[in-house]
């Protein structure tokens, strides 16, 4: 998703804070460019972060709106399709987030699990299962981490991989010519 789409969603949205959140998230999203080239003997090694996929996130009845709302514009921002699964109805404010997000995002790229847009089948078999609840965020097997890192961008990181690439740098030597003598335009190897 770009930084624009979520600017646009942040204008929509009537919640101060959560709008505030959505910005600040959306400054923080990487470029198309972002990423790391080490040079190594032979070759480079190239680190992209890459989105981790489909994200169901399950929203425990104690969770803050603010917190649900800040991990899906993260989600989103890193190139992840979200699924939000609620285990009792949503209160006012996350009511509003999620019409807002419903009626502006495409079918494939956000949708509520058990509504008529899409069911439980569209995530898949390679989906990220995300639980929050008002204790924190437990992203897949990774340890139950705190609510709104100090930084945008590490949220935005916490829905993304790290790809590594290897590429092989072959090296060739240029000969150098030098003139066979000074009125000769031939020249010969040195």
């Amino acid at each position: 998703m770009a930084s624009s789409a979520l600017l646009a969603l942040a204008l929509a949205l009537d919640d101060a804070r959560i709008a505030e959140s959505f910005r600040s998230i959306a400054a923080a999203m990487p470029g198309a460019d972002a990423g790391i080239v080490s040079y190594v003997p032979g070759g480079a090694m190239i680190e992209a972060q890459a989105p981790l996929g489909t994200i169901a996130m399950m929203c425990a009845p104690d969770a803050p709106a603010e917190d649900v709302a800040e991990n899906i514009a993260a989600a989103l921002a890193a190139g992840n399709r979200v699924a939000v699964g609620l285990i009792d109805a949503p209160g006012r404010v996350l009511t509003d987030v999620l019409g807002t997000l419903t009626g502006a995002l495409a079918l494939d790229e956000f949708w509520i699990l058990g509504d008529d847009r899409h069911g439980w089948q569209e995530l898949g078999d390679d989906h990220v299962v995300v639980a929050i609840s008002s204790s924190g965020v437990r992203i897949g097997d990774q340890p139950r981490l705190t609510h709104r890192p100090e930084i945008p961008l590490d949220l935005i990181h916490r829905y993304t991989r790290v790809h590594r690439f290897d590429v092989a740098i072959d090296t060739c030597v240029v000969a150098r010519t030098r003139p066979a003598d000074p009125d000769s335009t031939k020249g010969s190897l040195s």
